[in-house]
C-alpha cells in the first residue's frame, strides 16, 4: 500500500512539474523615480538587456518591479505600489502607482491600459492611458509612460522563458 501511495505522489508531482516546465511568455513590468538631475534625459528610447536598473543608473531609482509568468493573449496584469500615511494635519496622504495593463498577442504582443499616479500631498491623481505600446523585440524594455513633472517613470518588457 505504501509503493501504491507513493508512486501516486510521484505521477501527481510529475504531472504538475511538466504543466509549468514549458515554454510562455513573461512580462516585467519596472516603475521609477526620476532623480531631478535627470530631468533632461530622454526616456523614450528602447533600452535592450534584461537590467534596466543598471541601464538607468543615476537617472531613476526603482520603486517597483513586477514579473508575471505564463502570460496569455487579453490578459490583465494589475501593480500597485501605494503608500499611506496620515500627515500633521490627521488627513490621509497618498502616494504611488496603480496600473491595469492588457497584455495581447494578436499581432505580436502589445501591452495598454491605464497608470495613475498618487501626489502626496498633492490631493490628486494623474492619469496616464496607454493606448498601444508594441513590445518589438524580446528582452527590450519599452517606456509605457515618462512623468517627468511627478518624477515618474515606466517600462515593460517580455521575454519567452520556462514558467516556473
Amino acid at each position: 500500500m505504501k509503493k501504491i501511495l507513493f508512486l501516486s505522489i510521484i505521477m501527481l508531482f510529475g504531472t504538475f512539474s511538466n504543466a509549468w516546465a514549458e515554454q510562455g511568455t513573461h512580462m516585467h513590468v519596472a516603475i521609477f523615480f526620476i532623480h531631478d538631475n535627470a530631468l533632461s534625459t530622454d526616456f523614450s528610447k528602447s533600452i535592450a538587456g534584461a537590467d534596466i536598473e543598471a541601464a538607468l543608473k543615476g537617472k531613476a531609482e526603482l520603486m517597483t518591479f513586477v514579473h508575471s509568468a505564463n502570460i496569455k493573449d487579453g490578459d490583465v496584469q494589475n501593480i500597485q505600489n501605494d503608500t499611506l500615511r496620515f500627515n500633521d494635519k490627521d488627513e490621509m496622504e497618498d502616494f504611488g502607482v496603480n496600473c491595469s495593463l492588457s497584455m495581447k498577442a494578436d499581432t505580436g504582443w502589445s501591452v495598454s491600459g491605464l497608470c495613475k499616479i498618487f501626489l502626496n500631498g498633492k490631493d490628486h491623481t494623474e492619469s496616464h492611458i496607454i493606448k498601444h505600446v508594441a513590445l518589438a523585440k524580446e528582452i527590450t524594455w519599452y517606456p509605457i509612460f515618462v512623468d517627468k513633472e511627478h518624477l515618474v517613470v515606466a517600462y515593460v518588457m517580455k521575454e519567452i522563458g520556462q514558467n516556473l
